[in-house]
This record gives C-alpha cells, structure tokens and sequence, in this order.
C-alpha cells in the first residue's frame, strides 16, 4: 500500500522538466524512481519487519533534500497516510 500511495504521489512532469515545489512530491519526467520502489519484508519469532524504498540515487536526494534543492518528500508521506499518523 505505501509504494502504491507513493507512486501514486507522483505526478505531473514530462518534457520540459517542470520542477514540483519544494514540500511536494516529485514530478514524474521519465518514470525511472517511480518504477524502481521496491519492498521486502522479514519476520523472526514475535517480530515483523517491512523495508519500502529504491535504489536510485536521487530518491533520497529529492526526500530529504540536499544544499541544492528543498525536500520534495515522497516516501515519508506515503507511509503515514497508510499507517497513519503526521509528517
């Protein structure tokens, strides 16, 4: 559901680049990071555990931000409207 919420996130975009606002998620110009998220999950005994993320590079650059560009949040919001609770 998160990567689902996340991709769904993402929209806008294309050629020309046309940047999202700092506080939004990513636009989407070529569909590279929204189709690299992934999951995997890990149980042991009494405990479960769920990993959400991607492998390119820039998609902790656009979620935290760098001295560059303000964060254009995409995971962390996704996690807490599926789960609930605030940014």
């Amino acid at each position: 559901e998160i990567v689902n919420e996340a991709k769904r996130s993402m929209v806008g975009g294309g050629k020309p680049h046309v940047p999202s606002a700092p506080g939004e998620p990513p636009h989407v110009d070529t569909g590279r990071l929204r189709s690299s998220f992934s999951f995997e999950f890990e149980s042991s005994h009494s405990q479960f555990e769920a990993r959400v993320g991607t492998n390119v590079t820039y998609g902790r650059d656009l979620e935290l931000g760098t001295e560059r560009i303000k964060p254009r949040p995409w995971l962390r919001p996704a996690f807490f409207k599926v789960i609930g609770g605030g940014v």
